[in-house]
């Protein structure tokens, strides 16, 4: 790993934690609409599927701005977040309340995302890095857009629909 000694080395690494968070992302969330049960789930992870090869995309085309290699490293968090996810809802026998955890673990994930592009979008900006912000906030904005759909999701559906199958538990 280069030695970070300014916020333009900064800037690239955490750039390389994006996208090589997002590539893994991408793999990840087919095999979640795989576990999903919910129709309305697995469409709106197929969407989040598509804009994540958007900030991929917009990730490559940074890293030729800056005149910089995209190899690099992941994130512990986001990669931890992902794992965990995949562990949780392997142990989850009901459909519904999988899918409520499937959902909320994606919102994780996203928020860490939000964090990530807007950390990285102030470093361009500071750096007077008008066009890498541009597209670092392009990228920001779809995953709260994904955080909005997501949350209006669960308090519609996934969540009522969860919280319906523990009233068949009897004791």
């Amino acid at each position: 790993m280069k030695k970070i000694s300014n916020l333009r080395d900064l800037l690239v690494e955490q750039l390389h934690s994006l996208y090589e968070t997002e590539t893994n992302l991408k793999k990840s969330i087919h095999r979640f609409i795989d576990y999903s049960d919910s129709i309305q789930l697995g469409r709106r992870l197929n969407r989040y599927a598509e804009k994540t090869k958007d900030k991929i995309a917009r990730l490559e085309e940074i890293f030729s701005i800056l005149n910089e290699d995209r190899a690099g490293h992941g994130n512990d968090s986001l990669d931890k977040a992902m794992e965990n996810t995949k562990r949780t809802i392997k142990q989850i026998a009901d459909r519904s309340v999988r899918d409520a955890a499937i959902l909320a673990k994606m919102q994780r994930m996203n928020h860490l995302l939000i964090c990530e592009y807007g950390t990285a979008c102030a470093f361009a900006r500071t750096l007077d890095q008008q066009e890498v912000a541009r597209l670092l906030h392009e990228s920001m904005f779809l995953e709260k857009e994904t955080d909005n759909e997501l949350s209006e999701l669960a308090k519609e559906e996934i969540n009522y629909k969860a919280a319906k199958e523990e009233s068949f538990v009897f004791i």
